[in-house]
């Protein structure tokens, strides 16, 4: 997508055209350094809308049983990733 700060027009369209098709739409979020404004914005569907709330234990837990060692990447950014900004809530539930 790119960052809904800059394109929220473009982030509620996306929302409204992909709640057609899945029960769990929403966007979640990266630091991208080499991208202008450093945060991406990326579209989310699915129609497990489980998937989306997992415990922090149980990605906590798939993290250690892979065994990964990363830079960036933790099972608390993870979680993180999908805290939307205020305005991007008060964007996706306007009429």
């Amino acid at each position: 997508m790119a960052s809904a700060s800059c394109k929220q027009d473009e982030a509620v369209g996306s929302h409204r055209k992909l709640s057609h098709y899945f029960r769990d739409v929403s966007f979640y979020q990266a630091a991208i350094p080499t991208y202008y404004g450093g945060i991406m914005t990326f579209a989310w569907a699915s129609d497990n809308e489980a998937l989306r709330h997992l415990s922090s234990e149980i990605i906590q837990a798939r993290f250690h049983k892979a065994n990964l060692t990363c830079r960036y990447y933790n099972p608390a950014i993870h979680t993180a990733a999908f805290a939307l900004p205020q305005y991007l809530h008060d964007a996706l539930s306007a009429p």
